[in-house]
């Protein structure tokens, strides 16, 4: 579960509506999927529900493995396209090299 991979992940961090967060989230079956949030404590529970998104209903469970903080949703929106273009083996060392704040 997320929560268990970032200390901060129950934090009110995760809830400021003034920032958006670029997350990567690693699917049962080893894929990444990439979103954007407002929330990204809420955002991961419906993906694990199976209401987040057709692909991680199909794919998940999900884990949180990455994220980064945007001051507004412009520039996350531009850093998600930016994502999602990596291959796999791209976004694996973005996930290996990440260090979340604490």
């Amino acid at each position: 579960m997320a929560s268990d991979c970032f200390p901060i992940y129950n934090s009110l961090y995760m809830k400021d509506l003034r920032k958006f967060y670029l997350y990567i989230a690693e699917c049962a079956d080893g894929t990444y999927y990439t979103g954007i949030t407002h929330y990204l404590n809420t955002r991961l529970d419906q993906h694990n529900r199976g209401v987040g998104a057709v692909y991680t209903e199909e794919h998940g469970p999900v884990d949180l493995v990455y994220f980064e903080v945007y001051p507004n949703r412009s520039e996350a929106f531009k850093r998600e396209l930016e994502v999602k273009e990596l291959t796999h083996n791209q976004k694996k060392d973005l996930v290996d090299n990440f260090f979340p704040p604490q």
